[in-house]
């Protein structure tokens, strides 16, 4: 899990590599997680600092994602976002990946977080994510009017095991089916 993370720069692997060395009796000691975690979040505010003054300088918006719950992401919610954004939070906008949150997670951060800027929408089995919009964990007939109602936009993002178009034009299909009945409840 760590080790992604001492590959990179020589401060990090300075980091890591006094981490090693401290064992008592001169074995290695196993990382300190909370100690790597905060590291890490601090280097990745460095970087956004710098994405900052480049996005300010170019007069260029720049949209941070909220990655899926795996193992090598770092941040996964709207909490660890903040961490690593630190002072920053409020410049950024921020993709909300509706597939890859937990089930009432991606509506709860709508109604809390009011620099949401686009949704990828797609959904998920289980943690196999960008599965078609009819077929998973989430109900999008009744969770599209929810997320219409911020007015934003959405990304379709989807798979296709076959390599092919077919998912891509079941979902359009199943957007506009939905979309219409949304229209016509409206009018």
């Amino acid at each position: 899990r760590t080790a992604g993370v001492c590959r990179g720069s020589h401060r990090v692997d300075g980091i890591c590599q006094a981490r090693r060395s401290q064992g008592s009796d001169g074995s290695p000691r196993p990382y300190d997680d909370a100690l790597l975690r905060r590291e890490s979040a601090l280097l990745m505010h460095e970087s956004l600092q710098k994405i900052a003054d480049a996005s300010y300088r170019l007069n260029m918006p720049i949209s941070l994602e909220i990655m899926e719950k795996t193992k090598k992401e770092f941040v996964t919610d709207i909490e660890s976002m903040k961490e690593v954004t630190g002072d920053l939070f409020s410049f950024f906008t921020y993709t909300l990946d509706i597939a890859t949150a937990k089930p009432d997670e991606g509506l709860d951060i709508l109604r809390r977080v009011d620099t949401v800027s686009k949704l990828h929408i797609s959904n998920r089995i289980g943690g196999l994510y960008h599965t078609p919009l009819y077929d998973g964990d989430f109900d999008f007939t009744e969770l599209l009017p929810a997320l219409r109602s911020y007015h934003l936009p959405m990304v379709l993002e989807g798979y296709d095991p076959q390599g092919g178009l077919d998912v891509f034009y079941r979902n359009v299909e199943f957007l506009q089916e939905h979309l219409m009945q949304l229209q016509c409840r409206i009018s």
